[in-house]
């Protein structure tokens, strides 16, 4: 299951966020592709979008690839986000700019994939996205 929705608020309303992709192990790698390019679509006919946004479990290296390859930039990361058992998991905060515009990680001050000398951290403190509500509102959803 997968979806999109758009914010409500009068200053936040260019934002989408796509939630809920998953892939049942063992799929084609292309499944993924498929599934957010029929969910994108939709997104990109809505007016005033201007960034999609997604969150991810930096741990989930396969769906980080497929976000990179579809222009889904790093803006942020919340560390120790999720607890699994006993293990805390970072999680990613990614956009995409509908209109050609590049999120310029040293100008906003957060961490992205920009190039460095030395490898970036893929989380530091201080340096924190806008975390996604709580509980959002469906637009359209893919599966179930």
């Amino acid at each position: 299951m997968a979806g999109f929705y758009r914010e409500k608020g009068l200053k936040s309303r260019d934002k989408g966020w796509v939630w809920g992709v998953y892939r049942t192990p063992g799929k084609g790698r292309e499944v993924g592709r498929s599934i957010l390019q029929t969910l994108l679509q939709p997104g990109a006919k809505l007016e005033g979008i201007e960034q999609r946004l997604l969150s991810v479990a930096a741990t989930e290296t396969a769906a980080i690839v497929l976000y990179r390859s579809l222009r889904f930039q790093l803006v942020g990361c919340k560390p120790r986000a999720l607890r699994v058992g006993d293990r805390f998991i970072d999680e990613q905060y990614r956009v995409m700019c509908v209109k050609n515009t590049r999120i310029s990680a040293k100008s906003e001050g957060w961490g992205g994939d920009h190039k460095r000398k030395k490898r970036p951290r893929l989380c530091s403190l201080g340096r924190l996205g806008s975390p996604p509500p709580e509980l959002p509102t469906t637009k359209w959803s893919l599966g179930s």
